[in-house]
């Protein structure tokens, strides 16, 4: 679904449920454990691995594109449907890099 339904969303957002947005924020947390092992990837090992070594990308309006360090910026945000709060970090990973750019060039 990633990194694609987040751009979906934050268009559909903007188009039908606000009229102005100041930030758009992505943040990916789960609950998920797997007993017995206290690193258990859902995804490609490989990629997780990448995303996580790799310069996060962050963009802000006035400026523009840059790079963080991986894990940096650390917050607890609290996830809905049950999950609850989560820690959150920078890493590398595409919605940064699309949903800006549906922004700049949206009419």
């Amino acid at each position: 679904m990633e990194p694609g339904l987040s751009d979906v969303f934050a268009r559909y957002a903007a188009d039908r449920l606000f009229d102005e947005i100041d930030e758009i924020g992505v943040r990916d947390g789960a609950n998920l454990t797997v007993e017995g092992y206290d690193f258990a990837p859902s995804f490609s090992i490989w990629t997780t691995i990448e995303e996580c070594l790799n310069p996060p990308v962050v963009y802000e309006r006035d400026r523009g594109w840059f790079t963080t360090a991986p894990f940096s910026e650390p917050e607890v945000f609290d996830f809905p449907a049950g999950i609850g709060p989560v820690e959150c970090v920078n890493v590398e990973h595409e919605e940064v890099l699309l949903v800006p750019a549906g922004w700049t060039h949206a009419a």
